[in-house]
C-alpha cells in the first residue's frame, strides 16, 4: 500500500512541475468536470484553481489510499486520533443530538448531555437575575478569561452573530480578557462595578499561566472592591476546566464548575462549556442551533461520497496548493463583515494543527504542511495589501467567503433599506471581480498597470448568516485540517509547538524578575 501511495505523490508532484505551462484561465475553459458541490445552504465553487481532471483523480485517489473513509469513522468513533497524547478528539461528539447515531459514543454522549444541560441552567440563573453578587445583586457583566481557543472561539461566533443576540438583554455585558500583560484587564476593569460582576476563568488544564494570572489579578481587585477575596471566588467567580480537582484547589465552589474532556483541543472546545458566553448571549436555543448547524456538517462530512464532500475537496485542494504546489501563504476574505474575525479564528485552527514537521511514523514530513494563513475583510483589504496580491511577486491562494442574503434592514424606512441593500451588493460585485482578476489576470501594454494573475482560489457562499449556517461554517473548516492531516500522515491534534516557549518563560522570570 505504501509503495502505491508514493506512487501517487510522484504523479501530483509531476502534475505540479507541468501544470504551471497552462493559465488557470486555460484550464477553467478546457475542464469539463463540476467545480461546484453544496450542502444545506452551502455552496463551494473551485473552479479557479490550478486543476485538471488528472490533478482531481489522483486526490482523490490519495484520500482513498490513505484510507480517509475509515480514518472518518475513528475520529467519529472515539479511537485514539491524537497517538502522541494517547488521545480521542471528539469535538464532534460535543454537538451530536441523537446518542444511537453514528457520530457519537454513547458513554461520551451522556457526558455531555448532563453538561450541556448542567450549562443551560447555570445560564438561565444568569440571565433571569437568580444567581447573584455577593452583596445580592444580579449580574449585569461577565468577564470571561481564557486564551487561545478557549477564548477565540466564543469571541468570534459573539462578533459575527451580534444581531441575533437576545432582545431585552442589552444591560448584559461579556468582556473578554487574555493577553498575560493584564493591560485588557486593566481596561475592562475600569468601568466595572463589582458588586455586579461574574468573572468565568476557563482553561483546560487549569494550569495556563495567562489565564490564571488574569484571574488571580481579578481576585485582588474583588478583595478590594468587595472587602473580601473570598467573597468574590465564592459568589463572582465560575470555572470551566477538564481539570475539576485543580479548581477545587483554586477554591471555586462545586456548584460554580462546568466540564471539559481531555479529548476536547482548546481551539475545538467552543462546542463545550467554552461556549458559555454564547449561550449566555444568544439563549441556550441560539447556542443549540450552532451545535445543530456543525452535526449537519459532520453528517455530511461522515456520509457524503468524496467528490461532492465539501470538507474533503477543501482538505485534498489545501495539500494540493501548499504541498504539491508550494504556496506557503492562505488568504481567508470574508466579503461580510460580520466575519471580520474568522481569519484569526481559522489562523489558530489551521496551523496548530498543521504546523508538523514530523509524520505518524516519527519520519521527517518530505514537503510543506500548513500554510501561513491570515486574512481580513476583503472590501477593507482591497484598500491595503491587495496591492501586493495583484502585483507583487508572493504566491498565495484565497477563499472567499460571501453571504448570499443581506442581514435583516426592515426596521428601517424603505428608502434606508434599499441603500443598505445597494451596499451589500457592491460588495459582493467586488468578490466577484476581485477573485476573477486574481485568477485570470488583465494584460496591458502599460506594465505598470498589468496584472498577472493565476492565484487560485475558491468561494464559499452561505445563504444566509446564522446561527446554523455559522456552525456549520466552522465544521467545515475543522473537517478541511482533518482531511489535509490524513493525506500528510501527520497527527492534527497535538500542539507541543506551543509549549517549550511558555516552559522557558518561567525560568526566564525566575532568573531575570524575582
Amino acid at each position: 500500500m505504501m509503495t502505491k501511495i508514493n506512487q501517487v505523490w510522484s504523479q501530483c508532484e509531476n502534475h505540479a512541475s507541468k501544470i504551471h505551462s497552462t493559465s488557470i484561465k486555460d484550464l477553467v475553459a478546457t475542464n469539463k468536470f463540476s467545480t461546484k458541490v453544496e450542502t444545506g445552504g452551502m455552496r463551494l465553487d473551485f473552479q479557479k484553481q490550478y486543476l485538471n481532471s488528472e490533478v482531481l483523480n489522483s486526490l482523490f485517489e490519495l484520500a482513498e489510499l490513505n484510507d480517509l473513509e475509515q480514518r472518518k469513522k475513528d475520529l467519529f468513533g472515539g479511537a485514539i486520533v491524537n497517538p502522541t497524547e494517547g488521545r480521542q478528539a471528539l469535538h464532534t461528539a460535543l454537538r451530536a443530538s441523537d446518542k444511537d447515531s453514528n457520530l457519537v459514543p454513547e458513554d461520551i454522549f451522556a457526558q455531555v448531555t448532563y453538561e450541556l444541560n448542567k450549562l443551560e441552567v447555570m445560564v438561565d440563573a444568569i440571565v433571569s437575575g437568580d444567581m447573584k453578587g455577593s452583596t445580592g445583586k444580579a449580574f449585569t457583566d461577565l468577564v470571561y478569561i481564557g486564551v487561545g481557543g478557549s477564548n477565540l472561539g466564543p469571541e468570534f461566533v459573539l462578533s459575527a452573530l451580534d444581531e441575533f443576540k437576545i432582545k431585552n438583554f442589552d444591560y448584559f455585558n461579556i468582556h473578554f480578557v487574555s493577553a498575560m500583560d493584564g493591560l485588557q484587564l486593566v481596561e475592562v476593569l475600569g468601568d466595572l462595578n463589582a458588586e455586579t460582576t461574574l468573572m468565568a476563568i476557563c482553561s483546560k488544564s487549569f494550569g495556563t499561566k495567562d489565564t490564571l494570572l488574569n484571574a488571580q489579578t481579578m481576585l485582588q481587585w474583588f478583595k478590594h472592591e468587595l472587602g473580601s477575596k473570598d467573597c468574590g471566588m465564592q459568589y463572582h467567580t465560575l470555572g470551566i476546566s477538564a481539570n475539576p480537582q485543580r479548581m477545587d484547589d483554586f477554591g471555586i465552589p462545586s456548584d460554580k464548575q462546568l466540564r471539559l474532556w481531555d479529548w476536547v483541543g482548546g481551539r475545538y472546545s467552543l462546542w463545550s462549556t467554552i461556549g458559555l458566553p454564547i449561550a449566555i448571549r444568544f439563549g441556550m436555543q441560539g447556542f443549540r442551533d450552532l451545535l445543530e448547524g456543525a452535526e449537519s456538517m459532520d453528517k455530511h462530512f461522515l456520509e457524503t461520497d468524496a467528490k461532492d464532500n465539501l470538507p474533503t475537496i477543501l482538505g485534498l485542494l489545501a495539500v494540493w496548493n501548499t504541498s504539491f504546489l508550494g504556496i506557503g501563504t492562505k488568504l481567508v476574505l470574508p466579503y461580510d463583515s460580520r466575519l471580520k474575525m474568522l481569519s484569526e479564528y481559522l489562523a489558530q485552527l489551521n496551523m496548530e494543527s498543521l504546523g508538523k514537521h514530523t509524520t505518524l511514523d516519527l519520519k521527517d514530513v518530505a514537503k510543506k504542511t500548513g500554510s501561513m494563513l491570515w486574512g481580513a475583510i476583503g472590501s477593507n483589504a482591497q484598500h491595503s495589501f491587495y496591492q501586493l496580491m495583484h502585483q507583487g511577486s508572493e504566491k498565495f491562494y484565497c477563499d472567499f467567503i460571501t453571504c448570499k442574503q443581506a442581514p435583516d434592514y426592515s426596521h428601517y424606512g424603505e428608502s434606508t433599506q434599499q441603500a443598505f441593500q445597494e451596499q451589500y451588493n457592491y460588495s459582493h460585485a467586488n468578490c466577484m471581480a476581485q477573485s476573477d482578476l486574481l485568477a485570470y489576470g488583465q494584460e496591458s501594454e502599460d506594465l505598470n498597470k498589468r496584472y498577472p494573475g493565476n492565484h487560485p482560489s475558491v468561494t464559499i457562499e452561505i445563504e444566509k448568516l446564522s446561527s446554523f449556517s455559522l456552525g456549520q461554517l466552522i465544521a467545515l473548516y475543522e473537517h478541511k485540517v482533518f482531511v489535509s492531516s490524513v493525506i500528510l500522515n501527520i497527527n492534527a491534534f497535538d500542539q507541543y509547538g506551543v509549549e517549550q516557549g511558555k516552559v522557558m518563560a518561567e525560568e526566564y522570570y525566575q532568573k531575570y524578575f524575582k
